[in-house]
């Protein structure tokens, strides 16, 4: 937590203080985002659980390893939290991050207590701990490896957050999950309404694919398959970013199940998920479906997530967006909760905005040909080499592409060319059409 040395706030609320569904943490690499989603973690664990930084045996995983314990590099998160669903206009839910082994729950601060065993527990009131472990919590890294084991701990309790602290930690196979669902409910009355329920999300979320089902390989074995235009694609021969965009949302999606086991529609009870690089292996045309499909089949899930794709973004108008700067003079990372409306604009605008920093959407070696010739126009004298220079560079910019399509620009690449032709003395043009 050290780049934050200050008190800094993470708020989930939009400008008009409603809870937004969907709240994206932007900044570059290594500028403190998972940092920021492990805080999440550990502050709810703690308090529900009544255990410092995760539930019981929670030593076992590697939560410690990214919390400083010495005087230098300790780490303190506040979470505020409250009953509200998305809409309400009440700043109910942010966390706070800084330097110091604390928790402060509905903005009471309540010290860590130190035992001979170096292992900290918490106080806090019973509302708190029943109100935090309400909250179904699920957090997803980066890695989102798949094992066929799954990822249990030496209790047997699902690790719903392990992959965000471990890069070698892995989540259940999604195959044994529509296995075993398969065989629960197919087997005995059809198809079954959970795996039903489960593989229209896949089709919904999955671009190009129509259906999947559970089949039978060469060898009589049973497996996952997919419709696509290729025909039906079994599991493993998917591509990587279908593979892991299948084995978060299966694992969220399987234990919404278990958690809700009474309810008609477990996928559109509540629950607060976190994931790691969201937009990872994900195609553009992938990129920019994403978020309304997830919104669509998970309606009461608050996502908190991280992204490198200005794509995503765009396709989340309505989301909560906040961006970690760092402070030129301290070097610490702050966090602009407010960093502006960017309702429809385009993603060049976009990424060339404070959101990403980027100077400009063309090429460096484009860009530097624009800033070149920019850079002679202001001259008050040019040097014949410098004139003739600048005649290349007029030549080379006046043709780059300043439309969004390709089908526009070459209509006005056209409607230039025959502007130009029609300026032309007629004796010149006589002589081209010889």
């Amino acid at each position: 937590m050290r780049v934050f040395g200050r008190r800094q706030r993470l708020d989930f609320c939009d400008n008009d203080g409603r809870l937004s569904q969907w709240t994206f943490i932007l900044a570059p690499n290594g500028g403190g985002k998972t940092t920021l989603l492990r805080a999440i973690v550990a502050a709810h664990t703690a308090v529900a659980n009544r255990e410092p930084l995760g539930y019981p045996g929670f030593q076992q995983l590697p939560i410690q390893d990214h919390f400083g314990r010495n005087s230098e590099d300790e780490a303190r998160t506040w979470i505020t939290m409250s009953r509200r669903q998305f809409g309400l206009a009440e700043r109910a839910q942010s966390i706070d991050a800084t330097v110091a082994c604390m928790i402060a729950m509905n903005r009471r601060t309540v010290p860590w207590r130190e035992h001979d065993s170096n292992v900290m527990t918490i106080l806090d009131s019973d509302f708190d701990h029943k109100l935090a472990a309400e909250l179904f919590l699920l957090a997803y890294g980066a890695p989102r490896m798949v094992s066929a084991s799954g990822a249990r701990n030496s209790q047997g309790r699902d690790r719903t957050f392990e992959t965000l602290f471990d890069e070698d930690a892995t989540l259940r196979d999604p195959q044994n999950w529509l296995f075993e669902t398969d065989i629960v409910e197919r087997r005995k009355s059809g198809t079954g309404p959970r795996l039903a329920m489960i593989e229209k999300i896949l089709a919904d979320i999955l671009p190009d694919v129509d259906a999947v089902r559970i089949g039978f390989n060469k060898a009589g074995s049973p497996e996952a398959q997919f419709k696509t235009q290729d025909g039906w694609i079994p599991y493993h021969a998917m591509s990587h970013g279908y593979r892991t965009m299948m084995g978060w949302v299966i694992d969220f999606a399987s234990r919404m199940v278990q958690r809700y086991p009474d309810s008609k529609t477990p996928l559109a009870e509540p629950a607060v998920v976190l994931v790691d690089e969201i937009d990872l292996h994900l195609h553009p045309v992938w990129q920019r479906r994403l978020i309304a499909e997830l919104t669509r089949n998970f309606p009461r899930t608050q996502f908190i997530v991280t992204a490198h794709s200005p794509l995503v973004v765009q396709a989340a108008e309505k989301a909560n967006l906040a961006v970690l700067r760092r402070d030129t003079h301290t070097g610490e990372m702050l966090i602009d909760n407010e960093p502006g409306n960017i309702s429809g604009w385009r993603v060049d605008q976009i990424l060339t905005s404070d959101l990403f920093g980027i100077e400009s959407a063309r090429s460096p070696i484009q860009q530097d040909k624009i800033d070149r010739r920019v850079q002679l126009i202001r001259k008050s004298r040019l040097t014949p080499k410098e004139a003739d220079e600048l005649r290349q560079l007029n030549e080379a910019v006046l043709s780059m592409p300043v439309l969004e399509r390709k089908e526009d620009q070459d209509l006005l690449d056209l409607l230039k060319d025959t502007i130009a032709s029609r300026r032309q003395p007629k004796a010149a043009r006589a002589a081209g059409s010889k």
